[in-house]
């Protein structure tokens, strides 16, 4: 995908994990059922799919991560920084992914130490011949970093997928709907226009003629209705109209 939309963007979903755990045969099983085992690593892919809740839809952002990106180059610092989710990923066949990936959690933490919601998910459970971590080792791992789930998946076989990015889904989309909300409530308070209205004039300033001197002075007023405003304003013009010794003929 281009470098550039990369950096500028914000992800729902941002997917981390060291090379041939299995990253993008997890998503493309999540976005379309299926299992695809040859994958380029190297390549980084922007993902989304259509969820939606109560009649509601919205489009996740799935970002799926080179693996040969260092995790202190400026573009991954910035995908960190705009995700709105992690989710981590090891191979329960690797022990080393594991452990690598304890050093990305560091990595992720001294970038962004406020950390957003985290996903640790265990891929190819299914080979259960080659399995070298277990799933108490990835628990604890999960349960060290405070994440809001954890999953030991099979691409291959659809087993616990869905549930994996659900997780982080039911979030996002969570938000989302709160921003609506927030929104609507927003547009919903009437701001009042500072023009004087047809029925009413607040803090006027009233002309009226000095009885003494006969000068104009101003004096402020509470708030009035329009007709008491023409009432004052008759007098006051009647009052003028008498002192210059002029009459008017109605």
């Amino acid at each position: 995908m281009n470098s550039i939309q990369t950096l500028k963007d914000n992800f729902d979903i941002l997917v981390i994990g060291d090379h041939q755990v299995g990253k993008s045969s997890l998503i493309l099983n999540y976005l379309h059922d299926t299992f695809i085992n040859d994958i380029d690593a190297s390549v980084e892919d922007l993902h989304t799919k259509v969820i939606s809740e109560n009649n509601e839809y919205y489009e996740l952002s799935i970002l799926d991560t080179s693996s040969v990106t260092d995790s202190y180059a400026r573009s991954r610092q910035k995908q960190i920084i705009n995700a709105s989710t992690l989710l981590l990923v090891y191979s329960t066949t690797n022990t080393e992914s594991l452990l690598h990936l304890h050093d990305i959690y560091d990595k992720i933490l001294s970038i962004r130490p406020l950390l957003p919601p985290i996903v640790v998910v265990g891929t190819k459970f299914d080979l259960v011949d080659e399995r070298q971590v277990s799933w108490e080792e990835g628990h604890e791992f999960s349960k060290n970093i405070n994440s809001v789930g954890f999953f030991e998946c099979s691409a291959k076989s659809n087993v616990n997928v869905d549930e994996a990015f659900q997780r982080l889904a039911d979030i996002v989309l969570s938000r989302h709907q709160a921003d609506v909300q927030q929104q609507k409530r927003a547009k919903s308070i009437t701001v009042m226009d500072p023009v004087i209205s047809n029925n009413t004039i607040n803090d006027s300033i009233i002309i009226v003629t000095s009885e003494s001197s006969g000068s104009l002075t101003e004096q402020p007023q509470k708030s009035k209705s329009a007709p008491e405003i023409r009432k004052i304003q008759s007098q006051v013009k009647t009052e003028q109209i008498t002192k210059s010794g002029c009459c008017i003929i109605m």
